[in-house]
């Protein structure tokens, strides 16, 4: 039977040098579609900073939107950079919808921090809710310069809508200790008269961990608060500080046998947060294994 022959050793560096040539063609035959690839994405990033200056404000709407939606990975974002001045114009926008796909777009960029941060805490005080909202979103998902960041998130906090407030709370909490900066801040707030600015604080002490010891005492303190969920968000931040266990564990056992099955869910998820500690809590726990919430009864096995 006929075939190739091949000296002693030929045969692996044939199909080594055959493997390169595979190679070669196909990067020739990929070539093509991924520099078309790349000048689309150019091109995208060009037409939105035009588009961004057009005189209708759905088309900057668009633009803006665009912008935000591009970004897949490193190399687009590194692309859509070169938006950002025409963005951070955009933050002034005489329509609100602009200025909240603006902020959006920012966030998901995270380009020139050095420029954008600033800008987008000014805009937490945009007259509209939804930028605002956008706005602290968009710091949370930035994540940087906390020392700029973090006091405009915690004015935000007293939000008078309570979404721009929860945002805010969300976004100082993804900078977890780096939120000590505004320790003061955020003491001040667990003594303020509304009890969502008491819960929300809480929330975000507990983010910060241990390095939001200082606020043992007045977390305890709301050990006592007459709000559930402020009970609860104190006892979570002290387990997550590591602080006055003892005292926050029997509050959070107590508000297992709450009625309200949305109280017991979140009960049981912070009996989580005490490891060890949560020895004592056992015997409650284990009704939550045949509570009558799906949701309740699911948490203790998932954890």
């Amino acid at each position: 039977m006929g075939g190739w022959t091949f000296r002693n050793g030929a045969l692996p560096t044939f199909l080594e040098r055959l493997r390169s040539v595979a190679m070669v063609f196909a990067l020739l035959a990929l070539g093509p579609s991924a520099a078309w690839a790349e000048d689309e994405t150019d091109g995208r990033v060009s037409r939105a900073i035009t588009d961004l200056r057009d005189g209708n404000p759905e088309i900057r709407r668009d633009a803006a939107i665009d912008l935000g939606n591009m970004v897949n990975n490193s190399s687009d974002r590194q692309k859509a950079e070169k938006a950002v001045p025409a963005l951070l114009s955009a933050l002034k926008d005489d329509d609100a919808d602009v200025r909240g796909d603006a902020a959006r777009a920012l966030g998901i960029i995270r380009g020139n921090t050095q420029e954008t941060v600033p800008a987008v805490v000014e805009a937490l005080k945009d007259k509209n809710y939804r930028v605002r909202q956008s706005a602290a979103e968009a710091l949370g998902r930035i994540g940087a310069q906390p020392q700029t960041a973090a006091p405009g998130l915690v004015a935000a906090i007293r939000d008078e809508d309570s979404q721009v407030a929860a945002s805010a709370t969300d976004a100082l909490g993804k900078f977890g200790s780096q939120s000590q900066i505004v320790l003061p801040a955020l003491i001040d707030l667990l003594r303020d008269t509304d009890d969502g600015h008491r819960r929300r604080a809480a929330v975000v002490l507990g983010h910060i961990g241990p390095d939001a010891e200082p606020a043992t005492v007045p977390l305890t303190e709301l050990l006592r608060d007459e709000y559930t969920y402020v009970r609860l968000e104190a006892a979570a931040a002290l387990a997550q500080i590591g602080q006055n266990l003892s005292q926050a564990l029997p509050v959070v056992s107590r508000l297992l046998r709450k009625d309200d099955s949305d109280v017991r869910l979140r009960a049981t998820a912070v009996i989580g947060l005490f490891g060890a500690s949560a020895l004592p809590a056992i015997p409650d726990l284990a009704k939550a294994l045949v509570d009558e919430d799906s949701y309740v009864r699911c948490l203790p096995r998932c954890r």
